[in-house]
């Protein structure tokens, strides 16, 4: 009897061993559960982050995309602007004409037609001078005409009258042919100044005042005669 009273004590001192192993084998399972769940968490919180960073670079890939294409369009623009210049440079050292050649050549033609402008302009002018002091040597001439006609009136014996009249236009006569020589002189010096100033070039004209002091010698020797 003592036998079998110990067979049961033994049979349940296993089980109660038994059932204690398996609660601490639940444990653990639970414990490892634990752990896998919050590693998922994290798991699926990286994802979600790597994720939008995913789109994000998308976004940006499709940004630095189109700017490419718009460097491409300019590159290509600008090559093209490039080659055009060169072949404008070769055209202008060949033998074909361009439009700014073009341009060049009617800039040149008005700048000679301005030039012949002032050069007639000044032409113009000396002549009108000239005009003048012809007119001066009519009046030279006049003058010694009346002259002669005084010398011929005083040979002739003639009345005194007539002499002093002849001796004061003479005299008023030569006042005003001086005073007008001096300023056509003055009016011709200007003259040539003006042109000198509008060609750059010299005058090498002779003036026509030149000859009045000799018809004056040549008039005197003819009133002595």
């Amino acid at each position: 009897m003592m036998e079998l009273d110990e067979k049961p004590v033994n049979v349940n001192l296993g089980m109660e061993l038994k059932g204690v192993g398996g609660e601490e084998i639940v444990k653990n399972v639970e414990e490892k559960c634990v752990v896998l769940e919050s590693e998922i968490g994290k798991r699926k919180i990286e994802f979600e982050s790597l994720e939008s960073k995913f789109s994000a670079m998308e976004v940006k890939k499709f940004w630095i995309e189109d700017e490419v294409k718009i460097l491409d369009r300019r590159n290509s623009e600008i090559e093209e602007r490039i080659t055009q210049l060169e072949t404008e440079n070769n055209v202008v050292g060949g033998e074909t004409v361009t439009g700014e050649v073009v341009d060049l050549m009617e800039e040149d033609k008005i700048t000679e037609l301005m030039i012949e402008n002032n050069v007639l302009e000044c032409e113009k002018k000396k002549v009108e001078g000239e005009t003048e002091v012809w007119k001066l040597k009519c009046r030279e001439l006049e003058l010694r005409v009346l002259e002669l006609g005084k010398e011929i009136l005083v040979l002739r014996g003639g009345p005194r009258k007539q002499t002093t009249n002849a001796s004061n236009l003479k005299d008023g006569l030569d006042a005003v042919a001086g005073l007008e020589c001096f300023e056509a002189e003055g009016k011709m010096v200007s003259d040539n100044e003006t042109i000198d100033a509008a060609t750059g070039i010299n005058s090498t004209c002779c003036s026509p005042l030149k000859g009045i002091g000799d018809l004056e010698v040549a008039g005197m020797k003819e009133i002595t005669i």
